[in-house]
């Protein structure tokens, strides 16, 4: 018992470690000034820390090293894998990437001019680090892929797309 909780607070924190992480996408450093202070409120954080911040969680959430996924440890505590905990934590830091107001965000500071290509660079990333090698595909990462796709199909549903099969103009295809 005491080591299936060790277990689960390890999971518990490895997941709010990679959604600190996952706050550098799309997020913004804040220092609070008064009227009469010069200089942004809010600024972006640094382009390359993004990227950065998305190889990472790209390498400890898709590829999740296997002392947390496999420990030597889980038969003895673990009879059956009806609560996989770390693929439910994995799920809800690849649906936070993916999220609309993120991805707005992003686009946000593009607009800004100091962050450009950075959505396109880190949907682009994304995927084919998703799918790129199905040789060696654990069933978790099936299953992550699949999740992904719903998402997709939330954030671009298919009624939205034009005859040629893409977004409209403004994106709602009109």
């Amino acid at each position: 018992e005491l080591l299936e909780r060790l277990y689960d607070r390890s999971l518990e924190l490895w997941y709010h470690q990679m959604l600190h992480v996952l706050s550098m996408i799309g997020g913004y450093k804040i220092q609070y000034k008064i009227g009469t202070q010069n200089g942004l409120v809010y600024e972006p954080i640094s382009m390359e820390d993004q990227i950065q911040a998305m190889d990472f969680l790209l390498q400890n959430v898709l590829d999740t090293p296997d002392w947390l996924s496999h420990p030597s440890f889980l038969s003895r505590i673990r009879y059956t894998t009806n609560a996989d905990k770390l693929f439910e934590y994995r799920v809800k830091l690849l649906t936070d990437m993916v999220n609309p107001l993120r991805i707005k965000r992003l686009e946000q500071m593009e607009l800004s001019g100091s962050h450009s290509g950075l959505t396109q660079q880190l949907v682009l990333t994304l995927g084919p680090r998703l799918f790129g090698d199905l040789k060696d595909m654990d069933e978790g990462k099936r299953d992550l892929q699949m999740t992904y796709l719903s998402l997709l199909s939330r954030v671009f549903p298919t009624d939205n797309l034009n005859a040629s099969g893409n977004l409209g103009i403004d994106g709602y295809g009109y």
